[in-house]
């Protein structure tokens, strides 16, 4: 559409809303995070005991883990999305190269550890302005179009036939 074409977002607009916008643009936190499931409550704080007096985390999880990761150390990789709500309680609390408290999970009582953490940072103005032109340019675009109809709907008689349209 013609009315549309020569529409822009410039970079000091863009930096307008990237000011009052930046609390809320943080960099998503990614977690690779290792666990420790076992049956009995009393093992599972027996091996965090171990654990907290140097043991090694990896070493525990394949001598003790029943879960299908025991055999990579317990190393989950990288979560995407919290496997279940009392694993995401744990995490919220811990920071790289924690280890959680003794808590209870669907396959039993669950440790878990905190290999890497990223994220969470402040994006820089640089990395977004491109993102913030473009969907700054749509809208501005979509607003155009949005007052043309209502402009045309003044001018001329519209009748919408609502049973077409279901």
């Amino acid at each position: 559409m013609q009315k549309t074409q020569n529409l822009t977002v410039s970079e000091e607009e863009a930096k307008q809303i990237f000011e009052e916008n930046k609390d809320v643009l943080i960099e998503p936190i990614q977690m690779r995070v290792s666990e420790i499931v076992v049956a009995d409550k009393a093992k599972a704080e027996e091996i965090l005991i171990s654990i907290l007096q140097g043991n090694d985390f990896a070493e525990a999880a394949r001598m003790h883990s029943i879960s299908d990761s025991a055999e990579k150390g317990g190393d989950l990789g990288y979560l995407e999305e919290v496997p279940f709500p009392q694993m995401g309680n744990q995490l919220v609390t811990l920071e790289e190269g924690d280890v959680s408290r003794v808590f209870s999970g669907p396959q039993g009582y669950y440790i878990i550890k905190v290999d890497e953490k990223s994220g969470g940072e402040p994006m820089k103005f640089e990395d977004v302005k491109d993102m913030i032109i473009e969907q700054q340019t749509m809208i501005k675009q979509q607003q155009v179009v949005l007052d043309y109809i209502e402009r045309l709907r003044g001018i001329y008689d519209v009748d919408i036939n609502e049973s077409l349209i279901k």
